[in-house]
């Protein structure tokens, strides 16, 4: 079991996972609980701690929660031996520290190799958490760290509501589609791994609305302004999205990506 620290000032243990919920007492900041149960939409923590010398069990919701445990860079996941690749910001700046925001977000690299991809991410300073490829996982930020494969416009901070960020290596496609094997194995062994503590993404997609076969959006795709994004459903909704998903940004993959077949097979 996890433990955790609360980052906010006096926040409320309930006694459900909702903010209807009864209020048992109130934590201070730097609280050190233990998480024992995370709730259907991932927003909630049941969780366990000490209270004025008492044990005290309730529900707290968890972006006001921040583990103890750092993972920064990763020696495997699951079968895969994990490369180290850094890209640097511009400048070489320090990382930005990463939230905890239980959200996962899935690129394509329309490419075919994953080297081309690292190439072509490093040289723009686009760094995903991992490119996924060729039988192989890179990660090119800690996980403390923000990636950078999102863009950020003014006022918007959508790289800081990615806990992990994959660049998929394969082509994205407006009919349904699965990736190759070399690079699906892989991605379902990140996203295994990042459903555990201290990582805690849920095997979702953000809404049952959003159908597989992206017949719920209409085309073009790859604006600004398509109906997922103007949904206000990003970073509310915990689980996966896709690049196409994330408001202040214009790509379109994954498109039409099978996932209830992904999250079958996971």
């Amino acid at each position: 079991m996890s433990k955790y620290h609360v980052n906010t000032d006096s926040l409320n243990l309930r006694e459900g996972p909702g903010t209807n919920q009864p209020i048992i007492t109130k934590l201070d900041t730097n609280t050190t609980v233990e998480k024992l149960e995370v709730s259907d939409n991932g927003f909630w923590f049941r969780v366990k701690t000490r209270k004025d010398g008492t044990d005290v069990e309730g529900w707290v919701a968890g972006e006001f929660l921040e583990a103890d445990e750092k993972i920064g860079w990763v020696e495997t996941i699951g079968e895969f031996e994990v490369e180290r690749k850094p890209i640097p910001r511009v400048g070489n700046k320090p990382f930005l520290l990463m939230e905890h925001p239980m959200i996962g977000v899935l690129h394509t690299t329309e490419g075919s190799t994953i080297g081309g991809a690292f190439t072509a991410l490093n040289n723009s300073h686009s760094a995903p958490h991992f490119i996924a490829g060729d039988n192989r996982i890179m990660q090119c930020r800690p996980m403390t760290a923000q990636g950078a494969a999102l863009k950020t416009p003014a006022n918007q901070f959508p790289n800081k509501f990615a806990a992990v960020q994959i660049e998929m290596v394969g082509f994205s496609k407006d009919t349904p589609w699965l990736p190759p094997e070399s690079s699906l194995l892989p991605v379902l062994a990140i996203m295994r791994w990042a459903a555990e503590s201290p990582i805690d993404i849920p095997l979702r997609r953000p809404s049952e609305e959003w159908l597989d076969n992206c017949s719920d959006v209409p085309k073009p795709w790859a604006t600004a302004n398509n109906e997922r994004r103007k949904s206000g459903i990003w970073a509310g909704a915990k689980g996966w999205y896709m690049h196409m998903e994330v408001p202040g940004n214009d790509h379109w993959d994954c498109g039409a990506l099978k996932w209830k077949e992904i999250f079958d097979l996971i």
